[in-house]
């Protein structure tokens, strides 16, 4: 459901979740067809964390990880557009010193090149610690014989200040770092791969199941979140059933019954939608509930997205590339099939959900798109204190009285012949000077200014939802920032009354 993006770097990443997710003895020292392999993924990347969880694990699993210094060589020459190393010496001191300091511990084989980096660089880390040893020993007998201090539990912890220093352990979150079988698990039954069997034709996305608080309730909302176009407003209605499959069994099929008491809301603007999962429905499914982030992602963040690309369960490391109105732009690699994964930060919270992919018209470059996910808490939080029993549906037609006065104030209802929703939703004012679009919602009004690159005379919803698109709330700086920054005084005009009517046209 979903088009590809930088699909060989998709391919390998997919790739390196299969293999370490496998629970065979293989796990951390297979290869992909490109040569690229999991350990080469934290150089690649210069993610310290995954390393030590990578040493971690294959002690628990009393595994001997392999580092092949051909393989990254030759990894390295073929200049894939995935591989950042440009020369093995890239590969930060700080990797080479673990894998010498495990190497002589017998958890580490290394096997060397014919003219050896690594090589060298261990005779230079052995015998700085030989020096250390020798000095610390003089020390020792000048002071009579003082015991070393006590070593740590930590054991990343040695006599190298660099890998030991606790200033520079301080820059990375703890909280990610978690043992490898509990974030295996989690992930394992957080997301699933939903099938959609719509005119004898069935169909892919995938969806995840997450917490939403509620400040008007003392507890959460818990269910399963997916894109609006892979589950929309037909297939929640009350007596339908949602298939799901969760990767640690792709042969086992779950069905959630959609019911009138439980909480449903769907978007197709923001193209999301969400189906409260009941107690009775967490008992024979047994999921478990990512958690939200509780702050927007910034721009170069790093984020993992977990998904089902042409129904195999993958993963993808990327980058937020920039922020657009509720939506995020970013360069995880995706596939037909990833549309309603979580973007996920380094703590494993959710940011966002990725929809779909589109062309910037200033580069003519390639982005993926996702919602950011404290716009859709918002959503939710609205309908489910205020309009409940409407939240799994669209906006209500407006009468010939509502119409007209909205048009007196420069609102033209947009036709279009692809959904009846954007003839109900979609409004556009060309009257003051600019052209803004506005999109009626249940629960509020959006609205984007357009540029000379997107104001086309027609638009289709695929088109809508990646638009710059901001609430009309009072009190956003949000608003303020990226609406009013451009409009004229008559526009804002308009935008205050459409704000003083709150849900009256909804």
């Amino acid at each position: 459901m979903d088009s590809f993006f930088y699909k060989s770097k998709k391919d390998l990443e997919r790739e390196l979740l299969n293999g370490i997710i496998r629970n065979n003895t293989q796990e951390l020292n297979w290869s992909d067809q490109n040569g690229y392999f999991p350990i080469f993924f934290s150089f690649n990347y210069n993610n310290i964390e995954m390393f030590k969880i990578l040493l971690k694990y294959s002690m628990e699993k009393k595994l001997k990880l392999v580092i092949n210094e051909n393989n990254i060589e030759d990894l390295i020459s073929k200049k894939y557009n995935f591989v950042n190393l440009k020369s093995i010496s890239d590969i930060k001191d700080e990797f080479i010193n673990l894998i010498c300091l495990f190497k002589n511990k017998n958890i580490i084989e290394v096997i060397c090149s014919g003219n050896s980096y690594l090589l060298k660089k261990f005779n230079e880390f052995n015998e700085n610690e030989k020096k250390k040893k020798q000095n610390n020993d003089g020390k020792e007998k000048i002071e009579n014989g003082n015991k070393n201090k006590k070593k740590g539990n930590n054991i990343f912890k040695h006599t190298n200040r660099s890998l030991s220093d606790s200033s520079d352990e301080k820059v990375y979150s703890k909280k990610s770092l978690m043992p490898f079988d509990t974030i295996s698990n989690y992930i394992k039954r957080s997301i699933c791969k939903i099938e959609v069997n719509e005119d004898n034709c069935i169909s892919f996305g995938t969806g995840f199941f997450v917490e939403i608080p509620i400040q008007s309730r003392k507890h959460s909302l818990y269910g399963l979140m997916t894109n609006n176009h892979v589950l929309g407003e037909e297939y929640l209605k009350p007596g339908k059933k949602i298939d799901i499959y969760f990767p640690d069994d792709y042969n086992k099929k779950y069905s959630l019954l959609i019911n009138n008491k439980d909480f449903v809301f769907t978007s197709e603007l923001m193209d999301i939608s969400f189906v409260e999962i009941n107690e009775k429905m967490k008992k024979n499914i047994n999921p478990y509930f990512l958690q939200p982030s509780n702050k927007d992602a910034k721009i170069r963040d790093s984020i993992i997205i977990f998904q089902f690309p042409e129904t195999i369960f993958s993963m993808a490391h990327g980058t937020i590339i920039s922020s657009h109105g509720f939506n995020f732009h970013h360069n995880a690699s995706t596939n037909h099939g990833s549309s309603g994964a979580p973007l996920m930060n380094r703590d494993y919270k959710v940011v966002g959900v990725h929809k779909s992919w589109l062309i910037k018209y200033e580069s003519k470059t390639f982005v993926n798109v996702a919602l950011k996910f404290s716009e859709i808490i918002f959503a939710i939080q609205i309908l489910h204190k205020f309009r409940n029993e409407e939240a799994r549906k669209s906006v209500r037609q407006l009468n010939d009285k509502e119409k007209e006065k909205l048009e007196r104030y420069g609102l033209k209802s947009e036709l279009s012949d692809e959904m009846e929703i954007i003839k109900k939703s979609l409004f556009r004012c060309d009257k003051y000077g600019n052209s803004l679009l506005f999109y009626r919602t249940n629960y509020t009004w959006y609205i984007t200014v357009l540029s000379k690159y997107n104001n086309n005379s027609k638009y289709r919803l695929k088109e809508l939802k990646k638009l710059d698109w901001y609430p009309i709330i009072p009190d956003s700086n949000k608003l303020y920032d990226n609406i009013f920054s451009k409009i004229n005084k008559k526009e804002y005009k308009l935008i205050e009354w459409l704000k003083s009517t709150k849900l009256i046209y909804l």
